[in-house]
């Protein structure tokens, strides 16, 4: 089985695979396991997956993930089990792994599932939470969605990352490249791994099998399906083999949803279902105040207002700086 991490420390016959997770952690590798990279893809540029980000562990390229909100990204969990916060940085808005990106920022918790294995890598999914908000750039840097429904059977999806772009690469495109893999119905996806592995309800495959596939170094990263993220790269057998195609998280089953959106409540970063991954202002002022405020429009006050009630409070909440409602209590 392969993890489709790099390591920071090369390990010789495994090519910076992160085989101390087998180590510690009682899984098998064969000598044919292979390196995480996209496989079959071409060379794009972040302009055109701007939510891809890379993870870098004390300095060293890891893996990729997606950034769901400015100040949360989305990535797998064993791109970070066993690992510590203060070790990891954020890139944000770089095409390649060996150029300044525009946007770094350190890590202040992950939010890993307690269900997650480090045997099976059932619920490999991870959040990472910024310690500052990522300034969000047009054209470079931006956020995506998570899916809420799971991929038709046999449509494509787009997946993006740095790893090595052959099984037997030793190193990390230095270029993010991008290809597009068709998604296995289930009973294609556990025919292929019958006997081998246990897939459960937190998996989906995804491959053009024997042609394209992601592999080391692309874990965490994302299966994009009609502009959301629907799929996080976590394992598989080799990288692009006919007879075994990549393993994602599946971002739209109901455990890694629920997951994902009991994190993100608990993170305290959206107010409501309708307004989740969009930065909501709440403005609050003394009604008594908003007479005398030269920004207050008093085209827009209620006919109803009572201006000499001080007891009254206006609040006026705003959507990305537009005001949408306002109600008096």
């Amino acid at each position: 089985m392969t993890l489709l991490t790099l390591d920071p420390v090369r390990q010789s016959g495994h090519a910076m695979i992160r085989v101390w997770l087998f180590c510690l952690l009682g899984s098998v590798t064969s000598t044919s396991a292979s390196r995480p990279r996209i496989v079959g893809g071409t060379e794009t540029t972040i302009s055109q997956v701007p939510y891809l980000v890379n993870l870098r562990q004390n300095g060293f390229f890891i893996c990729g993930g997606s950034l769901i909100s400015t100040s949360v990204v989305l990535s797998a969990a064993h791109c970070v089990y066993g690992s510590r916060p203060e070790e990891y940085t954020v890139q944000a808005g770089a095409s390649r792994l060996d150029e300044e990106a525009p946007v770094v920022r350190k890590v202040s918790r992950f939010h890993v599932s307690p269900d997650y294995s480090a045997t099976n890598f059932d619920m490999d999914v991870a959040l990472l939470q910024l310690q500052e908000k990522i300034t969000l750039i047009p054209g470079k840097v931006s956020t995506i969605a998570p899916c809420r429904n799971p991929p038709e059977n046999n449509a494509y999806a787009r997946i993006s990352g740095w790893g090595v772009t052959r099984e037997s690469n030793r190193d990390p495109a230095p270029q993010v490249r991008t290809a597009l893999v068709r998604v296995l119905p289930n009973v294609e996806c556990q025919v292929a791994y019958a006997g081998v592995a246990r897939l459960s309800d937190s998996m989906i495959c995804a491959a053009v099998r024997g042609l394209r596939d992601s592999c080391s170094g692309d874990s965490g990263g994302p299966l994009v399906y009609r502009g959301q993220v629907c799929g996080i790269v976590s394992w598989g057998f080799g990288c692009a083999r006919l007879a075994f195609p990549g393993v994602y998280t599946n971002v739209a089953s109901e455990r890694v949803h629920d997951f994902i959106e009991q994190s993100l409540g608990r993170m305290g970063k959206y107010l409501s279902r309708s307004y989740r991954f969009i930065s909501i202002n709440v403005i609050i002022k003394m009604h008594s105040d908003l007479d005398s405020d030269p920004d207050y429009n008093p085209i827009k006050q209620s006919p109803n207002s009572d201006s000499s009630d001080n007891s009254h409070y206006r609040v006026i909440v705003s959507k990305q700086g537009h005001q949408k409602c306002r109600e008096h209590r």
